[in-house]
């Protein structure tokens, strides 16, 4: 499982990224499931899901080490939590890659992305008007588009949240590295920093309600 990329912020938060190439009997032989639900495994029918579900929690495993923790569970609306701890965290995967967001205290969305055609097919259900302008049908825009909804939505870890409707990425550029999101609800309004980097193809995004710097 070779380690493709590993970055700690000033802020404290950290962000890895592997490359799984191991069988699920690796880390089934290695994973502490005292600390981790395995009815949710056995819950994922598909093969490769389970593989990325194994994976990540391996992950989250070795780069919690240093911490006390006892375990992790998910709140009612599917975001995982450690327990006993303020450590936040938030998990992604796309492929064969696994990525593990870590925060000392504050709130933490992450997600990561490989540019694919299929965005293209979607673009209308996830981008509104002005965004869809502004990423003209390219790729790598439309990923990055993708990947900052997707980092808001698990950053605010309520599942009644339109990525079109109530998510609104600011213009940026292919080589920005601090963005903008405004999450605009009638009862609910929030501007959340966002952090975009890429890692060979691979674009990934954090959300955080603070400097993520």
């Amino acid at each position: 499982m070779p380690q493709l990329f590993n970055y700690s912020y000033e802020s404290g938060l950290e962000i890895s990224i592997w490359e799984v190439s191991e069988s699920p009997i690796f880390f089934l032989e290695n994973l502490d499931t005292s600390r981790f639900d395995t009815n949710e495994l056995r819950a994922i029918p598909h093969p490769q899901k389970q593989l990325e579900w194994l994976a990540s929690r391996y992950l989250l495993q070795k780069t919690t080490s240093t911490f006390k923790h006892a375990g992790i569970t998910k709140d009612e609306f599917g975001k995982p939590h450690l327990l006993d701890t303020n450590l936040k965290i938030s998990l992604s995967h796309t492929q064969n890659l696994v990525a593990v967001a870590l925060q000392p205290s504050l709130a933490v969305g992450l997600d990561i992305e490989i540019p694919s055609e299929k965005l293209r097919t979607v673009a209308h259900k996830f981008l509104n008007d002005s965004e869809r302008t502004h990423a003209n049908n390219r790729l790598e825009y439309l990923c990055v588009y993708w990947a900052c909804k997707e980092a808001v939505y698990k950053y605010y870890g309520k599942k009644a949240l339109s990525f079109k409707n109530h998510i609104a990425i600011k213009p940026f550029e292919i080589n920005h590295k601090s963005l903008l999101a405004d999450i605009k609800m009638p009862d609910y309004q929030e501007t959340i920093s966002l952090n975009m980097l890429w890692v060979g193809s691979c674009c990934v995004v954090t959300a955080t309600n603070g400097d993520i710097v």
